[in-house]
């Protein structure tokens, strides 16, 4: 059953003198606490682009908040090149600022998290994703090079070891046209991308300095989200990503070729609600009966 939502705009301070603009959509009706979702996103992906699924699960009854993450969408201060963040910071400060948010000025009797794809490998270094009620991965991997085969594994080898390192060097940042979608890049969090990637642990590699690690302690509910079709998400490096969260029982739904044939969902469709409002729906099912135990 749907309802009427309500839109607000946040500036949720996230540390280093960083605001981070955010939208909060919620049932018109709904009062402080209840059951919030943080939709985490994608590398260089905008919060507007999760918009539709933010309405959507307010119409069932959640809270929901998207968030630019430092550097990207309105979150942006200055041009990429001026920006100094790291990948980590999006990790430890920027998802680390809006759960806290949720938990506390939102005062959440449950918070639920989902990831698309970075913004599911990002709860492994936020600590108050240990107080998670539950975890939606969708195409989300350890974004190790050698975890694709093929030409992709050539592709991402080159990408990670040769192309976003030059072109940081060129441009003082990575152009968005490089990623196909997305914005530009800080160089500092396209470079720890990059070193991630040449690395088997990737997020978890030892030498990456002082920062929280909480994937082992992460034990809510896992639904991940395998999407056969997107050639950015195999499944050796979903299994990868899914390894380091040791502690949690996880569900994985496949998507099969055959499943998404009248409408490939690729790395993005799962989020078009025109080819997936029944997936939505069967999320939506699965977040209900995780508030109901």
């Amino acid at each position: 059953m749907t309802g009427k939502t309500e839109i607000s705009y946040l500036s949720i301070p996230a540390g280093r003198g960083v605001n981070l603009a955010a939208t909060c959509v919620r049932p018109a009706d709904s009062s402080p606490g209840g059951n919030w979702i943080v939709i985490g996103s994608a590398m260089a992906a905008q919060r507007r682009f999760y918009q539709p699924l933010a309405e959507f699960l307010a119409g069932r009854g959640y809270q929901v908040i998207t968030f630019d993450h430092r550097g990207i969408g309105d979150s942006a201060d200055t041009h990429p090149r001026a920006n100094k963040s790291s990948l980590s910071d999006w990790g430890q400060l920027d998802l680390e600022a809006v759960l806290q948010w949720t938990m506390k000025r939102g005062q959440a009797e449950r918070t639920y998290l989902i990831g698309h794809s970075l913004g599911a490998q990002l709860p492994g270094i936020a600590p108050s994703a240990t107080h998670i009620a539950g975890l939606i991965m969708v195409n989300a991997t350890s974004g190790y090079w050698r975890n694709w085969s093929g030409l992709y594994q050539a592709g991402i080898f080159f990408a990670f070891h040769i192309v976003i390192p030059l072109l940081c060097r060129v441009f003082g940042y990575l152009p968005g046209r490089v990623l196909g979608k997305g914005e530009s890049v800080p160089a500092g969090v396209a470079r720890e991308w990059a070193s991630w990637g040449r690395h088997p642990d990737y997020i978890c590699r030892p030498d990456t300095g002082p920062r929280p690690r909480v994937f082992d302690k992460i034990e809510a509910p896992i639904l991940c989200w395998a999407i056969e079709d997107d050639p950015l998400a195999p499944a050796k490096a979903v299994n990868a990503l899914l390894d380091f969260y040791s502690s949690a029982e996880i569900t994985r739904r496949a998507v099969s070729i055959k499943e998404s044939r009248h409408a490939p969902l690729g790395h993005w469709g799962w989020f078009r609600e025109s080819q997936s409002r029944p997936l939505w729906e069967e999320t939506a099912d699965w977040l209900d009966r995780q508030s109901q135990l």
